[in-house]
């Protein structure tokens, strides 16, 4: 006969299971909308498509709503867990939130200057400039998609490559930013 403490650890366990699954469902649907949000603003950025901008900034704005209500209600859904000694899942759980809700805030952010940028009819991006969000679009696509293979097979054997492909974008950032400060200086 099994003991109650060993039926209690199962149900930890399994709570526990579920509330990894939650998070890493969450991060994946996360991940998808900001790639999403992000890819699409670029897009509507260089066709200059206002309409389309403000919709995507709706989009981000929901996003970031949703999950600032799934974290204000973080006590409630803890406090259906079946033990306080699932303290492990638990953090797991406030930290993915956290991160998400950051990362739905630096998307917001991001596109909110690109929408009033096409909103003031400002003048279109050069060739160049085109070029290089397009390039980091495409960085970003395939570390977001690295990412997200990784959580779906539960497996870490493709992280060194993550972190290369994501200090390759910073780079990519950087010399972006470098460009477009040598543009504003030579008009």
């Amino acid at each position: 006969f099994p003991s109650h403490d060993t039926d209690r650890e199962v149900e930890e366990l399994v709570s526990a299971e579920t509330m990894f699954e939650e998070c890493n469902n969450g991060i994946v649907k996360t991940l998808n909308e900001v790639n999403s949000l992000y890819s699409n603003t670029i897009r509507f950025l260089l066709a200059e498509d206002h309409k389309e901008l403000k919709k995507q900034l709706q989009r981000s704005i929901e996003l970031e709503k949703k999950l600032d209500k799934k974290r204000n209600n973080t006590y409630q859904t803890l406090s259906t867990l079946p033990s306080p000694d699932s303290v492990e899942a638990t953090h797991y759980y406030i930290l993915t939130l956290d991160y998400m809700k950051e990362i739905a805030h630096c998307i917001s952010y991001l596109i909110d200057p690109v929408y009033k940028h096409v909103d003031n009819n400002h003048k279109p991006l050069t060739e160049a400039q085109a070029k290089e969000l397009n390039l980091l679009v495409a960085g970003v696509d395939h570390y977001i998609n690295q990412v997200l293979s990784v959580l779906g097979n539960n497996s870490t054997e493709k992280l060194e490559e993550i972190y290369r492909e994501q200090a390759l974008i910073i780079e990519l950032n950087k010399e972006a930013h470098k460009n477009l400060i040598k543009s504003i200086k030579k008009n």
